[in-house]
């Protein structure tokens, strides 16, 4: 039915429609009366408002303009509030070097996230901008490079946005470097690792002492994988403890998983290294 349609039937109900029912038994006279088939004129004048109310979304959805649909995007459960986009993209081909470069931004729906997402923003065009400039150095010269740099949306809940941004360089061996960025809704902060947990609490040895036990039970699983903990060969390597701005992100089960860089707690063989933290480990409350 169109909405015209609707309006129209609306428009046209007899009174005695939505009179009240008297809360008798129903004789032959009140079947002929719809308003007492429905309890009472309260419920039917409710049915019709509730049409109504469906009636006038149907129109001013798909003739809303752009200031319209982006206020609907401040309305809960209507919009998001991020959204990602391709802001700039950078391409090269040539003899023995390419490059394709993919650069996010970050979009804020409400002024209360409009910072963090700013602040995401700078420090992935920052890092970007940074291999751009190191790949066309390289490019001058002969021989072979390339560069790739992609995102990746990780999380997107109610409470949690996460981001990740991934660079890949190749010259005489490759690197994948990633960054992880964590904005929690409520208040819209970038969060460091220590955001996640309560005042007070002494995380960082509970984390130590999890990651330990974790990287000596996949050595002693897996002899293929080697994690510098206490060699004597690697003194300057072996893993001491968690950063101040260390590395992580939520997955989709709002897990926390901590992440470490191609060759800092081990040989650049194993790549990235991850770790899933237990839940409540060191009293984990990100909420």
């Amino acid at each position: 039915m169109k909405g015209i349609d609707l309006m129209e039937a609306i428009a046209n109900l007899d009174e005695r429609m939505i009179a009240d029912s008297d809360g008798e038994p129903l004789g032959e006279a009140d079947r002929r009366r719809p308003a007492a088939l429905f309890g009472g004129s309260a419920l039917l004048r409710g049915i019709l408002t509730a049409a109504a109310c469906v009636l006038l979304f149907s129109i001013v959805l798909p003739n809303s303009g752009g200031e319209q649909a982006y206020a609907l995007q401040n309305i809960p459960l209507i919009g998001s509030y991020f959204q990602l986009v391709t802001f700039r993209k950078y391409s090269f081909q040539g003899k023995g070097h390419s490059a394709e470069v993919s650069i996010p931004k970050l979009e804020a729906s409400s002024s209360v996230n409009s910072e963090a997402a700013e602040e995401v923003n700078r420090k992935i065009t920052e890092i970007s901008d940074r291999l751009i400039s190191e790949f066309k150095e390289e490019a001058k010269e002969e021989g072979y490079s390339s560069l790739e740099i992609s995102s990746k949306l990780l999380l997107d809940d109610d409470s949690f946005y996460c981001l990740r941004l991934t660079a890949l360089s190749t010259a005489a061996d490759s690197y994948e470097e990633n960054r992880y960025y964590t904005i929690r809704k409520s208040d819209g902060k970038l969060l460091s690792l220590k955001d996640l947990f309560l005042p007070g609490t002494d995380y960082e040895s509970e984390i130590n002492a999890e990651l330990r036990r974790q990287m000596q039970e996949e050595m002693e699983r897996d002899p293929g994988k080697k994690y510098w903990l206490d060699d004597p060969e690697m003194q300057e390597n072996n893993f001491r403890g968690i950063r101040e701005d260390q590395a992580f992100y939520l997955n989709e089960k709002g897990e926390l998983i901590l992440s470490f860089p191609e060759g800092e707690i081990a040989p650049m063989y194993m790549g990235e290294c991850r770790f899933l933290m237990p839940s409540g480990l060191g009293g984990f409350s990100p909420k």
